[in-house]
């Protein structure tokens, strides 16, 4: 008996090897957890284990610590489709499996709230809910997505870190995104602003012109408005850049807690 081909080879070694890839969850299908294994009382590590890392952390109140858990929802077998995109895959070198993980970023998923007490034992779990196709990437991680009937009380935020109710919030820059707060230029990583409302105005070029790349045009000049920062609290705003299909291209901002991961504001901008 001849020797298999490489290609099946290699195919065979991605299927073993890249069980996260998008390919591979096509063929061995998605299945859900089971989440009635948590039992009121149970540990923190056991629904960890189930669920992996929280998402992020909705705050404290009423003596409980709630954090949000994103799972994939489940999917059916299609080995068919799941085969062809693995092959695809080796022909162009990883280049598609690396474009697929991009454009799954709005895979199904679900998420699920639970409530720690101060002995991270669970004393509150509630119904899951799904995700829309067109939320994606950090934007999963929004206070907005949590249903009103979730259960999490709607007074759970962080805290201040530093103690002091009164402390300055501050916000730190990605370098190479050009920012305004108010108005005012800002210079630097990081800078301070008082607790509450604030219009935060970011572009990828200074003062928001423009570039122009071969014969596209790259062009942003957006802003989150009334982003309410917390006194104490930590802020990061940050930019992921997107590749959808082989020619969009698509630019996420967001402005995320750098303690408890939740995003303030988020946006998709696609390349003009």
């Amino acid at each position: 008996m001849s020797p298999p081909r490489p290609a099946l080879i290699a195919l065979m070694a991605m299927i073993i090897l890249l069980p996260g890839c998008y390919g591979a969850s096509l063929i061995t299908g998605v299945s859900e957890p089971d989440l009635s294994i948590l039992q009121p009382s149970g540990r923190r590590s056991l629904a960890e284990a189930l669920l992996g890392t929280r998402l992020w952390e909705a705050g404290s109140a009423g003596g409980l610590t709630y954090d949000i858990y994103q799972y994939k929802a489940a999917q059916p077998i299609r080995p068919i489709t799941g085969a062809l995109f693995l092959g695809l895959d080796y022909v162009t070198a990883g280049l598609l499996e690396f474009d697929v993980r991009d454009t799954a970023r709005n895979a199904p998923a679900k998420q699920v709230a639970i409530g720690y007490d101060d002995q991270n034992r669970v004393r509150f779990m509630s119904q899951p809910w799904s995700l829309s196709g067109g939320t994606i990437g950090a934007c999963r991680r929004m206070r907005s997505l949590i249903p009103a009937d979730a259960g999490v009380p709607p007074d759970a935020h962080p805290t201040a870190t530093s103690g002091t109710p009164s402390a300055d919030a501050t916000l730190e820059l990605e370098k190479g995104i050009f920012t305004k707060i108010d108005g005012q230029q800002v210079s630097g990583g990081t800078t301070s602003m008082s607790p509450g409302p604030h219009s935060v105005n970011y572009s990828n070029v200074p003062g928001g012109g423009v570039m122009v790349s071969g014969l596209r045009i790259i062009h942003f000049d957006a802003t989150f408005e009334n982003v309410t920062f917390l006194a104490g609290r930590h802020y990061r705003l940050k930019s992921t850049r997107l590749y959808v299909g082989f020619e969009s291209t698509e630019d996420l901002f967001w402005i995320e807690d750098s303690d408890s991961d939740e995003v303030l504001a988020c946006s998709i901008n696609a390349i003009q």
